[in-house]
């Protein structure tokens, strides 16, 4: 059995976590399940989790905080006491926490419990980051990540809590363009505008570029343009 050592960074400690390595890809087999995982239950992630609901996808929360987990339980939504409890109910998990640290903090749970068991290859993994993330952590991590069956899907959201809920946000997706297309139905259901801008780091970029953007009152600052064109690809510009 072979393993990779992989170092994960967060704000206070650099961990070494041992993955499993795995040769099996999944992009090409996995099928999102009918129950949707949901980690971070603040105003963008209700507001996804109404968008889940009402394509007809099941939605389990989880938050470290208990006053959003009961918010979102009156609301008539599931709620799990762990990120591990989630994954005993679904394979695909999104993230609507505030960074690239909290994504890491996800993250090593998710790898403490399944290396609880003793597979040759761990099941196959999805996890959708709605998060406001870093492009450079992100695409390491990607790339870290696909080697234990766990696909990352990086899908920022570029509108507000409320245009999230009404179905009038824009996810700037970046990933693997075949795993992207198995997650269509999830990913239409959290927004009916979707851009793909590349690979894994692409949609952190997307994003800081069109958050710079919206700063400015008038989009004809040449200035701007010029370093949202640097950001991010000609036609992606163009499109959002």
């Amino acid at each position: 059995m072979r393993y990779v050592v992989v170092r994960l960074y967060n704000a206070n400690t650099t961990s070494l976590i041992r993955l499993q390595k795995s040769s099996m890809s999944t992009a090409s087999v996995f099928v999102p399940s009918p129950h949707i995982g949901l980690v971070g239950l603040g105003l963008v992630g209700t507001a996804l989790a109404k968008r889940l609901r009402l394509a007809g996808y099941g939605c389990i929360g989880f938050d470290i905080r208990p006053e959003a987990t009961k918010v979102f339980e009156s609301s008539g939504f599931e709620v799990a006491t762990s990120v591990a409890s989630l994954l005993e109910k679904t394979n695909t998990l999104v993230l609507a926490v505030f960074d690239t640290k909290d994504v890491l903090d996800v993250v090593g749970q998710i790898l403490q419990h399944q290396s609880g068991f003793n597979q040759v290859s761990p099941q196959p993994l999805v996890l959708i980051d709605c998060s406001t993330g870093d492009p450079l952590k992100l695409a390491e991590l990607a790339k870290q990540l696909a080697l234990n069956n766990i696909q990352l899907i990086e899908a920022p959201l570029s509108g507000s809590s409320a245009q999230i809920a009404n179905g009038e946000a824009t996810l700037l997706l970046g990933g693997d363009a075949q795993q992207i297309e198995n997650m269509g139905s999830v990913l239409n259901a959290l927004a009916t505008s979707k851009i793909h801008v590349g690979s894994a780091g692409m949609g952190a970029k997307a994003k800081l570029a069109t958050n710079l953007v919206s700063r400015h009152s008038k989009l004809e600052n040449k200035a701007c343009q010029r370093l949202f064109q640097k950001i991010i690809p000609h036609k992606v510009f163009l499109e959002t």
